[in-house]
């Protein structure tokens, strides 16, 4: 019997299982929003600084710095049952504050 056969097959689980339709069911939205809120979206197309677009800007920090910080999602399941972190003055207060400070570190 080789390693290979002995490992357990690891699942696929249902955010990545669906990934294409999740990519897919954003561009409909997205192109939806800019139909529905054109003026909107043509402020928010004029906010730039150094011919960088903010809001683009911003919105790929906020996909970039969870994997720079190496946040383990699947382990906030187990945290979350403890009573203390379902307060959201807790979130507010502790944990969202030093999530941004240790990204400045």
């Amino acid at each position: 019997m080789s390693a290979e056969t002995s490992k357990p097959k690891k699942k696929i689980a249902f955010f990545e299982k669906y990934l294409s339709l999740w990519v897919a069911l954003c561009i409909v939205g997205g192109i939806g929003l800019s139909y529905i809120a054109k003026d909107a979206m043509e402020y928010l197309g004029t906010l730039e600084i150094a011919k960088v677009n903010v809001p683009i800007a911003i919105l790929i920090w906020m996909m970039i710095y969870p994997m720079m910080l190496q946040i383990d999602f699947s382990s906030l399941k187990k945290i979350w049952q403890v009573n203390t972190l379902r307060e959201p003055s807790y979130w507010g207060q502790h944990l969202a504050p030093l999530w941004f400070l240790y990204g400045l570190t």
